[in-house]
């Protein structure tokens, strides 16, 4: 009889024990539910969420020659891995081909590394460093810096994928050498002679020498993309 008291409340403690067992169990049945209701996000939260996304871009370029290069444009195509980092701020690689037709025809390409800036939703913009290079008629084919600034405006068609606008212009200096460098040393003979060599200078001009082209581009396009 010492011992009824003591066991009777273990009694009770473990009958209390498998209650709140049984009725935290019975919340957790119920609870999920009303948390995925609660997870459900717009296409346009799910698109502010942080992570990888990818956009193929495909649109028209103009490029235009600065100081007397050659000019011209063409279909471009651009592929652009990134991963958002937060509501505001994203980072990404962009990968920028163009078929040049024109003055300047021949293939440029760029990539850079981007920083974006997310000021409302699916609006973007995001300015870019990097290396790029182009092969032109033969008379230039090189590479140097290149430059991009960028905006575009993404409208999410679900919580996957999103499609829209998207404009760049780009920089490009390019350190020109030429594949026809034995005909263009040629062609620094004239019928009497030797071109005349700059002033200060020795021989004739060398124009097989290296240059550098810059040029400035307008891109036009239509973005696909997905996370």
């Amino acid at each position: 009889m010492r011992l009824a008291g003591p066991w009777q409340a273990v009694v009770v403690a473990a009958a209390m024990a498998c209650g709140l067992m049984l009725a935290d169990s019975a919340r957790a049945d119920e609870e999920p539910t009303d948390r995925v209701s609660d997870e459900i996000l717009s296409p346009g939260e799910a698109w502010a969420e942080p992570g990888f996304r990818i956009q193929l871009i495909v649109g028209s370029e103009t490029l235009s020659g600065l100081n007397g290069v050659p000019s011209g444009g063409g279909l471009s195509l651009t592929a652009e891995p990134g991963v958002r980092l937060d509501r505001w701020w994203s980072l990404s690689a962009t990968l920028h081909y163009t078929v040049l037709s024109g003055e300047a025809e021949g293939l440029r390409w760029s990539g850079t590394a981007d920083l974006g800036f997310h000021p409302w939703s699916g609006l973007f913009v995001a300015a870019g460093l990097g290396y790029g290079g182009m092969i032109v008629n033969r008379d230039c084919t090189g590479t140097g810096l290149a430059a991009s600034a960028k905006a575009g405006w993404l409208f999410p068609l679900g919580s996957l994928f999103a499609t829209g606008p998207v404009v760049q212009t780009d920089l490009q200096w390019t350190r020109c050498t030429s594949d026809e460098s034995s005909d263009r040393t040629s062609r620094a003979l004239t019928p009497e002679g030797p071109m005349p060599p700059p002033p200060g200078g020795r021989g004739f001009v060398d124009v097989s020498a290296p240059s550098t082209w810059r040029h400035r581009s307008v891109y036009v396009a239509w973005s696909f993309a997905w996370r």
